[in-house]
């Protein structure tokens, strides 16, 4: 299983005895988002397998940014990400930008195999979302630039890093002394990771 195996190269490599592990990418064998706890005795148990695919909401903005070069999809897929938080440091997030960011991130949510809303939602979703902030122009072609751009990579990392919560937030809470292993693209993600160690700690 990806995500099993994403779990077991997380903990395994780790120092500790037991972990609470979340595994997070944009998908394999069924899985988006989930969640175990792992140990040395009793190996990989799964707590929660979670549909919502947060790794392809955040790197598919990257695909329209000026400052990115852009790449098929296929590569883009890859190394969109990585490019898009660099792209953070330079943007500040829009408050009022936040519930339109939210309801992006939603329609990337798998029931069976098809997003929430179907395919037609998740193929209009970025067009939605840059109409929703005041991008009515938008197309295949444009490319976002300047301030605009960073502000748009500032805020989809804010709310990216709010989804994570929104699953992960009840298991911290329960297992408030385990030590948190993480995998899979999603958990290369080192601003999120910046900021667990520090709510962790």
């Amino acid at each position: 299983d990806h995500h099993e195996a994403h779990a077991a190269t997380s903990f395994y490599q780790s120092p500790y005895e037991e972990a609470l592990t979340f595994t997070f990418d944009g998908g394999g064998d069924l899985g988006f988002f989930n969640v175990y706890i792992t140990d040395r005795r009793n190996g990989v148990q799964l707590l929660e397998r979670c549909n919502q695919d947060l790794g392809f909401a955040y790197m598919i903005l990257a695909n329209y940014m000026k400052d990115i070069t852009r790449d098929p999809l296929n590569i883009g897929n890859l190394v969109y990400a990585g490019k898009l938080m660099g792209l953070c440091s330079y943007g500040n997030i829009r408050q009022e930008w936040i519930p339109d960011f939210m309801e992006f991130y939603e329609t990337f949510n798998y029931h069976g195999d098809s997003y929430l809303g179907g395919a037609e939602a998740a193929v209009d979703a970025v067009p939605k979302l840059m109409a929703a902030i005041g991008i009515n122009d938008f197309s295949e072609k444009t490319r976002l630039e300047g301030q605009l751009a960073w502000d748009i990579a500032a805020t989809t990392q804010h709310v990216f890093e709010e989804q994570f919560y929104k699953f992960a937030q009840p298991y911290l809470d329960e297992y408030p002394d385990m030590p948190v292993t993480l995998a899979g693209g999603c958990a290369l993600n080192v601003i999120l990771n910046a900021r667990i160690l520090k709510e962790r700690n």
